[in-house]
């Protein structure tokens, strides 16, 4: 869900998924911000960052399979 249409819901955004305007990591869950800055794949280094590597997983797998390697 994209952080402005979260704003309008009124729903508050989960630890590690933004930083404040000076790009400090803001890892307790809050409403989100009038100003914000998306962290790289929404997690930080403290909260592990399982998502990235799930996602370089998938793209390995799928540049060998658009390649053509098997």
């Amino acid at each position: 869900m994209g952080i402005n249409i979260a704003r309008r819901l009124g729903v508050k955004v989960q630890p590690g998924w933004l930083a404040d305007p000076q790009c400090n990591p803001i890892v307790e869950e809050i409403d989100p911000p009038k100003e914000f800055n998306l962290l790289p794949l929404g997690k930080t280094r403290e909260l592990d960052s399982n998502k990235g590597c799930g996602f370089s997983c998938i793209v390995e797998i799928l540049g060998g399979l658009l390649n053509g390697k098997r």
